[in-house]
C-alpha cells in the first residue's frame, strides 16, 4: 500500500500540465492537426520507399534535440513514450506499429522488480526549411487547399535524420535491486543494418558492473544492484563498431529507497480464482522449540492497483516496511511468526475477502492446533475485514456445519485473542470531493499532453473508485451527488450503509465488534484536535483551503509554427465546513486550420471553451481535520522560503511530467516555465501559476480510526478527545485500549502523522528494559504493540474468553494486573496510549472453561519473587507452569543472528536456463548440517523442496540438480540453500 496510496491524489497535479478533463478523442487539438497533416502529406511522394516516417506530418509538443541518433538529453519514461507517440503519427503505416498503452499494459503485467528497457531506432525525413516558401518542390492548390508534387523537380524537398531513444519502462524501482529485460527493439527498416556485426548494442545500467553487451534479436536479462543510498542511475544505450560509438541514448531511472525486501520463509494461497496470499515471516532456524510457535496475522490494507503485478504490494515490502521497521518483528525472538496477508484484489466487497480470512483461520487451527491465540493486526482496511471475519466466527452461522460447512474446532471460533487496528476506517474514509470530481471529468483519458503513467492513472483510479471497498469505506462518495439547489449534497453510498448494518447485525453485541477478544484501536490523527498542517509555514490548514489552484498555457509545434494550443484553470478546494465551492475548471483548446497560400502556408485559429465546470457543496471539513492523512512529496515543491531554480519533478513519484524553471514566494504559491513530457527542450512549451496549501489531506480522521463517537456529529471533528475525562475517552468507543498523537509526544511526530504510521514511542525503551529482560534479549527494543502481545511480559486483561486455552509468556505474566504503560485515568509511561481496567475472564456460557499460564521459573533473590500474578479467576479454573523460559535468542538471552540475504555466497550457474538443464550450485557451509534446497516462484509458492545431503562438511559445497522435472515455466525464480542457521538465496531466471 505504501505505493500505490500515492497515486490516489497523482493526477491533481497532472491538471497542472493537462486540463483537457473531458478529453475524449474529438476534443484533442491535436488530432485534427495530425489528420489534416496526414491528408497534405501522405499522398506525395517518398524520396525512399524505404523510409516509412516523416517528421512533418505530426504535431510535436518535444522539440528537435531528441530526434537525431546521438541525444545527450537525458530522457525518462514517459518521455520516451511521447516520443514513441509522435513517432506513431509520423508513420505512413500505422499498422505495424503497437499502440502506446499496449506497450505500456505489457510493462504494467511484468513483475514489481523487473523493468523492460525500450528501444526505438526510426529513421525519418523531414522538409526542408524552404520546401513550403518556395515553387521550388510542390504545388499550391490555394482554391481546394491542396498540395502536389512539381514533376521532374530536380531536388527533394526533404532531408533525414534518424530517431534513436532508449529508456527503462517504468520510472522508479521498488527496491535498489532490479531485474532489466532487454527484448523487442522498435525499429524500421531503414535501421535493420545496425543489429547484427560489425554492430553491436551495449547498455551501461549504472550499476557500476560497466556496459554489457545484448543480442537484439533475442530476449535477454541484466540483474542491477544499486548501492544503498542511490536515488537515480543514469543508463547509457549505445550501437557501436570498432569501439565507436555509431548511436547513443541516455536515460534516468529513480532508485526506490528500500533494499531487498525480506524474502518470506514460505507463502500459501487460500482461495481458487480470487483470495489472499499469505506469506509467512518465522523463526526457524533460530528457536529451540520451534512446536511452541504462537501467530501473528497481518491483515494489509487495500491496494488501488492490485490487479496489476507491477503495483501489487510484496509480503516483503509489507513486512520491512509495516513490521520489521517498527520493530514489532522482535516477537520473533518470543517464538511468534508473522502471516502477512495480501488480497488478491482489495477493491472487491470487504465481505468477500473476510470470507477468505475465515477459511484462513480454519486452516491455521486446523494446522497449529488451539492452545497459543491468534494475534491479527488489520491496517487501514484490513481491519474492516478482520472486525467482519471475527464476528462471523462467532455467529450461529459459523457455528452451522450446513451454512459453513469447513468449520475447524468451531468451539473454539476464531481463536483470537487480541485484534489491533491502525488507521483503520471504521466510520469511513476520506478523499476529497474536489479530487473525486477531478477524475470523474477525467474518466476517460488523461489527454493527449499526459504522460502515459498519468493517463494508466487516472484510467485505473477510476476503477478502485467504483470498487465495492472504495464504496463501502468512503464517507463521501462521488455518485451520491443530491439536490436541487446549488450547494450539494453528498453521502456514503449505499453500500457503505449496508456494509456496516450487515457488520452490526452480524455481531453478537449488535455493534460490530467481536465479543470474544481484546480491541485495540491505533490513529495516527491529533488527540487534541489540531487540525491538517501546511507544510510550507507550519500553520493550521482550515477548511475549504486550497488543494490546487492553477492557470496553465501550452504550446506546440505545427510544421515551423509554435503555436498555443491550451489555455485553462484549476481550482481544486478541500471540503468547506457547510456550504462552498469545491471545484472550478475550465479548459480552452485553439483550434487550428492549415490553408495553403501562394508558396507557403498560414494557420487560422479559434479559441473554443471546451470545458467549463462549478461543483459546490455542504459537507463537513473532512480533509483538514485531525486523523492520518496522505501525503504526496508536494511540500518539496511548495518549500517554505522564497526561491528561483531549477527542478527535475520526475524526482517525485506524482510528478513525472516536466522538468521546469520555478519560483516560489514561500506562502504555497509559484510559477513554472516548464517542459511538458521532455526535458531539455529547445523552446519553453509551458507556462503555469500555482498555488497550494498542500497535496495532503486527512485520509482516516481519528474518530474514524478510533471509532469514536459519531463522526462530525458527537463530538465535533476538532474535538479535543485528549482532556476528555477517561471515563468520557472510554465510553466513546468499543475499544479496550486506544492510542494517538498526544500533545506530550516529540514534537516531531506532531501534530499528525501520515496514514499508516505505526506510533514509535521515545521512551519504550525504558519500558522494556523492565527488570532486564528484553534489553539482555536484543540491542534494540522492541515496540510496545509487542509488550502488548506478550514478549517477555504478558498483561491479559479486557478479555472475554469463550475457549479452553494456553497462554505463554517467555518471562513474566500477569491476570488483570495494571500495564505500566497505559493511562488508565492517572498516568502511564508512554504518551497518548488509553486503557480499560477491564478483566480477564472466563465468559460463564461456555463453562467449564480452564486456562493455563506459563511462564518463566526464574526467582530473583531477594526477594523470593514469582513471575506470575493471577487476579479475578478461580483456582479451579487455572493452571501456572512455570519453565526454564522459551526464546529464540541463541545462545540463551541473545540477539538472533539474522539469516544471510545475501547473494555474494552463493553461486548459481547457468543463469539464465532454459528450464531443462542441470542447475549448478556452489556455497560455503558454515556449519555440518543438513542442506535443504527450494525452489519458489516470485509470489513465494514452493515448487520444490529437497534435501541435498543429510549432512554437509564445512567449506564450499557444490550440487547439481536437474531441472527438467520441476517443470518451470518462464520467469523468475527464487532459489534458497539453509544449512542450519545459515541460508543463501539468489534468483533464477528460466527463459
Amino acid at each position: 500500500m505504501r505505493k500505490s496510496y500515492l497515486l490516489i491524489t497523482g493526477c491533481a497535479i497532472c491538471c497542472l500540465s493537462l486540463f483537457s478533463l473531458n478529453a475524449q478523442a474529438q476534443n484533442n487539438p491535436l488530432d485534427s492537426i495530425n489528420l489534416q497533416l496526414r491528408e497534405i502529406f501522405s499522398p506525395l511522394l517518398r524520396p525512399l520507399p524505404t523510409q516509412e516516417f516523416l517528421y512533418d506530418m505530426a504535431a510535436h509538443v518535444t522539440d528537435h534535440p531528441f530526434n537525431r541518433h546521438n541525444s545527450l538529453d537525458t530522457v525518462s519514461s514517459d518521455e520516451w513514450y511521447r516520443i514513441y507517440e509522435e513517432c506513431y503519427y509520423m508513420a505512413y503505416d500505422t499498422t505495424w506499429l503497437p499502440k502506446s498503452e499496449v506497450i505500456h499494459d505489457d510493462v504494467l503485467n511484468t513483475g514489481a522488480d523487473t523493468i523492460p528497457i525500450g528501444i526505438q531506432d526510426f529513421g525519418y525525413y523531414r522538409l526542408k526549411p524552404n520546401a513550403l516558401t518556395t515553387p521550388l518542390y510542390f504545388t499550391f492548390d490555394t482554391v481546394n487547399n491542396l498540395l502536389s508534387d512539381i514533376p521532374g523537380r530536380r531536388n527533394e524537398p526533404y532531408t533525414t535524420d534518424n530517431i534513436f531513444v532508449a529508456a527503462p519502462l517504468f520510472h522508479m524501482t521498488q527496491t535498489s535491486t532490479v531485474i532489466f529485460t532487454v527484448g523487442e527493439i522498435f525499429k524500421d527498416a531503414a535501421n535493420m543494418m545496425y543489429y547484427g556485426a560489425p554492430y553491436y548494442l551495449y547498455i551501461d545500467f549504472g550499476d557500476g558492473t560497466g556496459k554489457h553487451l545484448f543480442n537484439p534479436m533475442a530476449p535477454a536479462y541484466h540483474t542491477a544492484h544499486y548501492p544503498a543510498g542511490q536515488t537515480n542511475a543514469t543508463i547509457r544505450t549505445t550501437i557501436e563498431t570498432d569501439g565507436v560509438e555509431i548511436k547513443l541514448s541516455i536515460s534516468e531511472l529513480l532508485i526506490g529507497a528500500s533494499a531487498e525486501y525480506t524474502i518470506p520463509d514460505y507463502s500459501y494461497h487460500v482461495g481458487t480464482t480470487s483470495g489472499l496470499g499469505v506469506s509467512v515471516f518465522n523463526n526457524t532456524g533460530n528457536c529451540l522449540n520451534p512446536g511452541d510457535t504462537k501467530i501473528v496475522i497481518y491483515l494489509a490494507g487495500f491496494g488501488m492497483l492490485d490487479f496489476l503485478p507491477r503495483f501489487r504490494r510484496q509480503p516483503g515490502d509489507v513486512y520491512d516496511y509495516m513490521i520489521s521497521n517498527p520493530k514489532i518483528a522482535n516477537l520473533k525472538n518470543f517464538g511468534y511468526e508473522f502471516h502477512v496477508v495480501i488480497w488478491d484484489n482489495s477493491r472487491t466487497d470487504i465481505r468477500t475477502n473476510a470470507m477468505m480470512v475465515v477459511e484462513m483461520i480454519d486452516g491455521l487451527k486446523q494446522t497449529y492446533g488451539v492452545n497459543h491465540q491468534f494475534i491479527i493486526i488489520g491496517e487501514s482496511m484490513g481491519g474492516l475485514v478482520a472486525r467482519y471475519a471475527t464476528c462471523f466466527m462467532e455467529s450461529a452461522a459459523y457455528q452451522d456445519p450446513i451454512a459453513w460447512p469447513t468449520g475447524v474446532s468451531r468451539s473454539y471460533m476464531h481463536n483470537t485473542r487480541e485484534l489491533i487496528t491502525f488507521d483503520t476506517p471504521h466510520q469511513g474514509a476520506n478523499v476529497p470531493l474536489s479530487i473525486q470530481t477531478f477524475y470523474d471529468d477525467a474518466l476517460y483519458t488523461l489527454g493527449f499532453l499526459a504522460p502515459m503513467s498519468s493517463r494508466m492513472t487516472m484510467r485505473y483510479f477510476n476503477l478502485f473508485i467504483d470498487g465495492d471497498a472504495a464504496k463501502q469505506m468512503l464517507i463521501y462518495h462521488i455518485d451520491t451527488k443530491s439536490g436541487a439547489g446549488l450547494y450539494k449534497n453528498y453521502s456514503p453510498d449505499l453500500m457503505h450503509t449496508q456494509f456496516f448494518a450487515d457488520l452490526d447485525n452480524l455481531s453478537f453485541s449488535g455493534n460490530g465488534y467481536p465479543e470474544h477478544c481484546k480491541l485495540i484501536a491505533l490513529s495516527n490523527g491529533s488527540l487534541e484536535g489540531t487540525p491538517q498542517r501546511r507544510f510550507y509555514n507550519t500553520t493550521d490548514r482550515i477548511p475549504n483551503d486550497r488543494l490546487m489552484d492553477a492557470s496553465i498555457e501550452v504550446y506546440a509545434k505545427i510544421l515551423w509554427f509554435k503555436v498555443r494550443i491550451i489555455d485553462g484553470n484549476l481550482t481544486m478546494l478541500t471540503n468547506p465546513n457547510g456550504a462552498g465551492l469545491l471545484y472550478n475548471q475550465y479548459v480552452g483548446f485553439w483550434r487550428y486550420k492549415i490553408k495553403f497560400k501562394w508558396f507557403g502556408v498560414r494557420l487560422t485559429s479559434r479559441l473554443d471553451l471546451v470545458t467549463n465546470r462549478n461543483e459546490f457543496a455542504d459537507v463537513l471539513p473532512v480533509c483538514t481535520s485531525p486523523g492520518g492523512y496522505y501525503s504526496n512529496g508536494l511540500e518539496k515543491v511548495i518549500g517554505n522560503s522564497t526561491f528561483n531554480h531549477s527542478y527535475e519533478l520526475s524526482q517525485y513519484t506524482l510528478f513525472n511530467l516536466f522538468a521546469f524553471k520555478s519560483g516560489s514566494d514561500g506562502n504555497g504559491c509559484w510559477n513554472f516555465s516548464a517542459h511538458v513530457g521532455v526535458n531539455g527542450f529547445a523552446s519553453i512549451n509551458t507556462n503555469i501559476q500555482a498555488c497550494s496549501d498542500g497535496l495532503h489531506f486527512c485520509f482516516v480522521p481519528i474518530q474514524s480510526g478510533l471509532d469514536f463517537g459519531t463522526l462530525g456529529v458527537a463530538p465535533a471533528l476538532f474535538h479535543d478527545i485528549e482532556n476528555d475525562p477517561i471515563a468520557t475517552k472510554l465510553a466513546s468507543t468499543p475499544f479496550d485500549v486506544i492510542s494517538g498523537m498526544a500533545s506530550t509526544d516529540p514534537s516531531s511526530i506532531m501534530p499528525n502523522m501520515s496514514h499508516l504510521y505505526v506510533k514509535y514511542e521515545y521512551n519504550e525503551g525504558l519500558l522494556m528494559t523492565t527488570n532486564f529482560t528484553y534489553g539482555s534479549c536484543a540491542t534494540i527494543y522492541g515496540h510496545w504493540l509487542n509488550r502488548e502481545i506478550g514478549d517477555d511480559y504478558l498483561y491479559l486483561d479486557n478479555l472475554d474468553v469463550a475457549w479452553s486455552s494456553t497462554y505463554e509468556s517467555y518471562d513474566w505474566l500477569y491476570v488483570n494486573g495494571i500495564n505500566p504503560a497505559y493511562d488508565y485515568g492517572f498516568g502511564g509511561t508512554l504518551n497518548g496510549i488509553y486503557s480499560r481496567n477491564g478483566q480477564f475472564v472466563h465468559n460463564p456460557s461456555y463453562a467449564p472453561l480452564f486456562s493455563t499460564f506459563k511462564c518463566d521459573a526464574t526467582v530473583y533473590l531477594p526477594p523470593l519473587t514469582p513471575h506470575y500474578n493471577i487476579n479475578g479467576l478461580p483456582i479451579t479454573e487455572y493452571a501456572v507452569v512455570q519453565t526454564n523460559g522459551f526464546n529464540c535468542c541463541n545462545p540463551y538471552r541473545l540477539a538472533a543472528p539474522e539469516n544471510s540475504k545475501g547473494e555474494e555466497s552463493i553461486s548459481i550457474y547457468p543463469n539464465p536456463v532454459d528450464g531443462t538443464q542441470s542447475l549448478s550450485i556452489d556455497f560455503v557451509a558454515t556449519q555440518e548440517a543438513p542442506v535443504q534446497l527450494t525452489v519458489t516462484d516470485f509470489t513465494g509458492r514452493i515448487i520444490r523442496q529437497i534435501i541435498l545431503t543429510n549432512e554437509a562438511a564445512l567449506g564450499k559445497q557444490t550440487f547439481t540438480v536437474p531441472l527438467d522435472g520441476m517443470q518451470l515455466a518462464t520467469g523468475i525464480y527464487i532459489v534458497r540453500v539453509k544449512t542450519g542457521t545459515t541460508e543463501f538465496q539468489q534468483k533464477l531466471i528460466v527463459n
